[in-house]
């Protein structure tokens, strides 16, 4: 309800990429993916604009494709150089300037009717009220600014991107945890009404270990669901004598404190087990490593590179294809013991949130490969034999959007699925309350 007759984006913000859906009449119209690294970043404006900048070439991109009944091919043509995979800021930029004086010969200002936004931060009302995060690190670290006057231009970004929408459009802004939740809600309900009678409970598993909560009355609480930041091990040495920075390192970002749930699971928990195993174990693989440049020295330490090339998805993606080339135990237990992990996080969730819902859907790039998530589901039963964790994958697609997606041969669900359940989050808002 609430996305036919209406061009709506959807945006999922992550610590590695941006994910872009448009929606114009109640079609998946475009997708959108853009890398980025903003724990690097030392200005707001670093984080904000980027953001601004996609938002107005999905904005352009609607006109281009006629959401306003006029399709102009000529504009289209101008701004494609920034939908190739590997565009950049300078392809971006360049796409905008040179479609700009096409869009300016109309002489008609075209706005969305709604944005949902997906933010890897503590969220309140639209409101990004955080600044905790690995995201804004390289913020916080610099010591030129008053940290607290800077985040303020980043809590009024739904202030910022409300030029984009109509008068009576929406800005809706929420956790990407409760989004993934939200996403799984509106699936979950046309694959069997039932099975969302105890709401729904959901991680991300990217760069970050991100949670959220749909309640058995149908409400997103209006807390922060920071679980990553959970201590479950004070943290072996000599892990913890390695710096926060250190891929081999249990220490978290935020905080410094070793043992929590940020290097156990997701990205960082790959990547440690990963250098945890293979100098003794596997050294061939470690051997393979260094030669591709995925892990490198840094002073006493090591360190995944970001620059020129930002190294951490293609190391992941190398992670992840190992079990099917390989199989073998060492490489297998890098997902396994996520699982475990992932287990321990529900029991802890569990007892301290005591949430109906019992499954764990499971989005992010960390499930999109089947052979990783069915090790991951080992692991985790491993330590609770009743724990059901759902991928949230191809078999969720059951609204018309998703259903797109899923037949789209570039992008897959498991990578896009929060961006299109942004497009239903803003639709939703004005037809239901959360």
């Amino acid at each position: 309800a609430g996305v036919a007759g209406r061009t709506l984006l959807g945006i999922d913000v992550g610590g590695s990429d941006i994910k872009l859906a448009l929606s114009i009449d109640g079609k998946l119209a475009s997708l959108k993916e853009y890398d980025w690294f903003p724990a690097k970043f030392t200005r707001i404006s670093s984080l904000t604009d980027p953001i601004e900048a996609l938002v107005k070439l999905m904005c352009w991109k609607a006109v281009a494709l006629g959401a306003d009944g006029l399709p102009d091919p000529v504009l289209d043509a101008a701004l494609a150089p920034a939908f190739t995979k590997d565009a950049d800021d300078t392809a971006l930029n360049r796409a905008l300037a040179a479609a700009s004086p096409l869009l300016s010969a109309r002489k008609a200002e075209f706005r969305l009717d709604g944005i949902g936004l997906s933010f890897p931060d503590v969220v309140v009302k639209d409101k990004i009220v955080g600044g905790e995060v690995y995201k804004t690190r390289g913020i916080r670290d610099n010591a030129a600014l008053d940290y607290e006057a800077e985040f303020r231009t980043l809590t009024d970004l739904d202030l910022r991107l409300k030029r984009y929408v109509k008068e009576a459009g929406v800005v809706a802004v929420v956790n990407d945890g409760p989004m993934a939740a939200f996403t799984a809600l509106v699936e979950g309900s046309l694959a069997d009404p039932d099975s969302i009678e105890d709401g729904i409970f959901a991680h991300t598993l990217g760069t970050e270990l991100g949670t959220g909560w749909v309640t058995e009355e149908g409400l997103i609480p209006d807390i922060p669901l920071e679980v990553y930041n959970f201590i479950i091990d004070l943290g072996s040495f000599p892990e913890r004598a390695f710096a926060c920075d250190d891929p081999r390192s249990v220490k978290n970002f935020n905080t410094d404190l070793p043992g929590t749930l940020q290097k156990y699971t997701s990205q960082s928990g790959a990547f440690r087990l990963a250098l945890k195993a293979f100098p003794t174990e596997r050294k061939d693989l470690m051997v393979e490593i260094l030669e591709k440049g995925f892990v490198v020295a840094a002073g006493p330490g090591m360190r995944i590179p970001t620059e020129p090339k930002d190294l951490r998805k293609p190391f992941l993606e190398y992670l992840m294809a190992l079990p099917d080339r390989d199989g073998q135990p060492t490489v297998n237990r890098l997902f396994t013991e996520i699982g475990e992990f992932l287990a321990v996080a529900t029991l802890e969730c569990n007892q301290i949130l005591n949430p109906a819902a019992r499954p764990r859907i499971l989005f992010g790039r960390m499930v999109k490969n089947q052979t990783c998530f069915r090790l991951m589901q080992e692991g985790a039963r491993s330590i609770d034999p009743t724990l059901n964790l759902v991928q949230a994958a191809d078999d969720i697609a059951m609204s018309p959007l998703m259903k797109e997606l899923k037949a789209d041969p570039r992008h897959t669900v498991a990578q896009f699925a929060q961006a299109v359940g942004a497009v239903y989050y803003a639709a939703s808002r004005g037809l239901i309350s959360f």
